[in-house]
């Protein structure tokens, strides 16, 4: 067939056309052994890397965090909270927000970048605005210090707006404390919070925002558990960018500029590189809104004014809470018609589904903790002795 083409194609076109067809041909040959070898390489290196879970009890990874925290430096109180944190993460199936970020916070405490002292401090800056300071310490605590008075002074006044300030290193899931809101108080919740200098804007090539995520909680009725949506406003966030980098996963088309500003699907060079707003302009705008909430109306950093670490930016998280039966005795029953509706179709499901299912999983099979990860945060002895059946996994 090609001599066909290439005759065609002489008689049609001429010499031009023939000539460009022929180093079409001669560039895809060449290119051809190349691509295969990549290919080759990709599985090979996934083949190597499939990984083993294990499976411990919840309380036992807790203790155990909780001991390692300790030793690094945290107060108990703190090391507590920010135990059940992470390892409330790794229950819920969210590995980024789990355990993977436990070395990290290690370094963080014994560096002294992050106070392991630090008592959070909660003060009524004007009727319906709370602020809880962190005073150098994990977020985590300022969190537990200020949300039961942020729930019970928007029961009473119909809602209050939490700052949460003066926070080093990581901060955590978004969607714990909004579930717990939800949950327990009756209340939608939002919250937001800045982060360093990773993303950029629409156009863009110089960070100027950080990953910026965006959480959203609505009570339900009859017991059931909470709509919870808690996303980053870049394509994907730091932390699964961080673990596809860990397993040699590719990262998807949009989601990373290399150094040089090149778009990339390789997560090491996403990395060192600059990350991208998911939904293009839309998405761009959102991290927009979250930097002014969670830096500028706050008085903590922006990231174009902060260095690439967690431990060294002054962070700050948003919260407002709001009574729905304030404006309307039928907001949840109108909830629960849209979800009812939204779920008519096989294979839709609502926003923190998935946390559910995990989490009951782990209830019952105990808690799902990549081998590799396990012996980094552990160790060999603490993993041989504490950990349920090794199940091998495959990549997904």
């Amino acid at each position: 067939a090609r001599p066909a083409i290439m005759a065609s194609l002489w008689a049609r076109h001429g010499l031009s056309a023939l000539l460009a067809a022929n180093a079409v041909l001669l560039l895809s040959l060449l290119l051809k052994p190349q691509v295969l070898k990549l290919e080759w390489s990709r599985r090979k290196r996934l083949s190597l890397i499939t990984p083993k879970m294990l499976h411990f009890s919840q309380g036992t990874l807790q203790a155990r965090c909780r001991l390692l925290l300790q030793d690094a430096g945290l107060e108990s109180g703190a090391a507590a909270i920010v135990a059940d944190a992470l390892v409330s993460a790794q229950r819920d199936g969210k590995v980024a927000h789990g355990l993977g970020r436990l070395p990290a916070i290690l370094t963080s405490i014994r560096s002294g970048r992050v106070s392991g002292s630090a008592r959070p401090s909660l003060t009524s800056v004007a009727p319906g605005i709370l602020r809880s300071d962190a005073q150098g310490g994990l977020a985590m605590s300022a969190f537990a210090a200020g949300l039961p008075v942020l729930a019970s002074t928007a029961q009473e006044l119909g809602l209050c707006m939490l700052a949460v300030v003066g926070c080093r290193g990581i901060v955590g899931s978004l969607w714990a404390p909004l579930e717990q809101l939800a949950a327990q108080n009756g209340l939608i919740g939002i919250a937001c919070c800045n982060s360093p200098p990773f993303l950029t804007t629409t156009g863009g090539k110089s960070r100027v925002f950080g990953t910026n995520p965006l959480a959203f909680a609505w009570p339900r009725t009859d017991g059931r558990p909470p709509v919870v949506i808690d996303m980053a406003t870049s394509r994907i966030s730091r932390g699964d960018m961080e673990l596809a980098a860990r397993l040699g996963e590719a990262l998807p088309p949009g989601a990373a500029l290399d150094v040089d500003g090149m778009p990339t699907v390789d997560a090491a060079a996403g990395l060192k590189g600059t990350q991208l707003p998911f939904g293009g302009h839309k998405g761009a705008a959102l991290a927009l809104a979250v930097e002014l909430l969670g830096s500028a109306l706050l008085g903590t950093d922006l990231a174009i004014d902060a260095e690439s670490s967690a431990a060294g930016m002054n962070r700050g998280v948003f919260f407002l809470a709001i009574d729905p039966s304030r404006l309307s005795q039928t907001a949840l029953a109108q909830a629960e018609r849209l979800f009812s509706a939204m779920q008519r179709d096989e294979g839709v499901r609502l926003p923190a589904d998935s946390r559910y299912r995990a989490r009951a999983a782990a209830a019952e099979h105990g808690v799902q903790v990549d081998a590799v990860l396990a012996e980094e945060c552990f160790g060999a002895d603490f993993v041989r002795a504490d950990a349920g059946p090794v199940v091998p996994v495959g990549l997904v």
